[in-house]
């Protein structure tokens, strides 16, 4: 199975740890057996449960805690740090910790790590920073980054954000997730938001924007942005940005519409949704993308992000892999989901 990248470690680490007690904290009442499950609260659990751990890998700013492995596949991490503070402020040494332990191969989680934030702001920041990293390892890794982004009302503030963030911008490259059928410069196109909150206050290459053709001739033109798709980055996308709508809809993949079916092509055009017919990317390229960050804020998004998490295929956006995605949400959108 696929390494997760750092980024996404630190994703899960956070959502893992930030909110646990400590071994430590605890260990005078009861000494937990290193395979024992995480219903105490003592040692939660970073990946699947193994019958005997073998190996220690503590953490190289000390005191933090250590992973457990056995047979090359790290599965557990123990706290030994009784300091909340100091525990969350390692999170990513943990996680780079990991990179220097190449041996290991831990599968990515079976389920989205869910990072909640107070409000959209707050979430847009914390996003952008795991965004960022995510395409700086890209770039480290192969000389260059892909991200494909959505449209909506949630995402401008995390352009804005990425904004301020230390990116290699001249080695990236910036797909569509869906557009709208409109005139270049349309209000309703997601390029227009795309350029006033990002584009025109980054110095990304003009040629490494690839938006969707949705001002040509439809005939044919998902087939043009497909191949684009597989010149620049193979087919295989970093790091796909997804929202969640209120009736569960994601990208342009809209309840009811025949391109839920689609599996042999990555790029479709939808019937009309709310006024307009769209072109958007597919399951296919979705589920092949390296990490999947799902951006969810609002109070009309509380009853559909539960669904999301549970894998629910009666909506569009719980056919979506959960394999390598986090899910960023602010507390009125995660007001539903379990304490």
């Amino acid at each position: 199975s696929t390494r997760p990248s750092n980024a996404m470690l630190r994703a899960v680490l956070t959502d893992r740890l930030e909110h646990y007690p400590s071994e430590a904290s605890s260990r005078s009442q009861h000494q937990p057996d290193a395979r024992t499950s995480t219903h105490d609260g003592r040692c939660p659990t970073l990946l699947p449960n193994t019958p005997k751990p073998t190996t220690f890998l503590p953490s190289r700013k000390g005191g933090f805690g250590h992973f457990h492995r056995d047979g090359g596949r790290l599965f557990r991490l123990t706290i030994t740090d009784s300091d909340s503070s100091r525990r969350s402020g390692n999170i990513s040494a943990m996680a780079d910790d990991l990179a220097d332990h190449p041996e290991i191969r831990p599968p990515m989680p079976p389920e989205p790590a869910v990072i909640v934030r107070k409000n959209a702001e707050s979430l847009a920041v914390v996003a952008a920073s795991w965004l960022a990293a995510t395409l700086r390892e890209a770039v480290v890794r192969r000389g260059t980054a892909s991200l494909a982004v959505s449209g909506g009302s949630t995402p401008g503030l995390l352009f804005a954000a990425l904004v301020d963030e230390d990116l290699a911008w001249d080695r990236l490259h910036v797909f569509q997730v869906d557009e709208r059928i409109a005139p270049d410069g349309d209000p309703d196109r997601n390029l227009t938001e795309l350029r006033s909150a990002l584009l025109d206050r980054v110095p990304l290459p003009s040629t490494h924007l690839h938006p969707m053709p949705v001002t040509d001739p439809l005939e044919g033109a998902t087939d043009r942005y497909a191949a684009v798709l597989h010149r620049v980055c193979g087919g295989v996308i970093d790091v796909v940005h997804l929202g969640l709508g209120d009736d569960g809809h994601t990208a342009s993949l809209i309840p009811g519409d025949t391109v839920l079916e689609c599996r042999d092509v990555d790029v479709a055009v939808t019937d009309s949704y709310r006024g307009r017919r769209r072109m958007t990317l597919t399951y296919p390229v979705l589920d092949r993308a390296g990490a999947v960050l799902w951006l969810v804020a609002g109070a009309a998004k509380a009853p559909v992000l539960p669904r999301l998490l549970a894998h629910d295929h009666s909506i569009p956006a719980g056919r979506v892999r959960n394999e390598g995605a986090v899910v960023f949400a602010d507390e009125a959108a995660a007001a539903q989901l379990p304490a």
